[in-house]
């Protein structure tokens, strides 16, 4: 369940970050502006994982724990 949850708030940035790559009329400037503000997120969110704060993932707030979190962040920030 505590992994469900990370998926959950994960796969919604995820989206968004797709939707902002997607469409007509999306010039390659823009699309490389919302990859690096989505690298800027990611680094924004393992700090805060090192914190102990998960204000940026509500459904995870409630089931799992901190360090398997930013694990997780910390191999997907990788990917970028």
């Amino acid at each position: 369940l505590a992994d469900l949850s990370f998926i959950t708030d994960t796969r919604e940035k995820l989206n968004y970050l797709n939707l902002e790559l997607q469409g007509k009329d999306r010039y390659i400037t823009r699309m490389i502006g919302a990859l690096n503000s989505f690298r800027a997120k990611l680094a924004l969110w393992i700090s805060h994982l090192k914190m102990k704060a998960l204000v940026h993932f509500p459904n995870m707030k409630k089931k799992m724990t901190v360090k398997s979190t930013y694990q997780h962040l910390s191999s997907t920030s990788n990917c970028f």
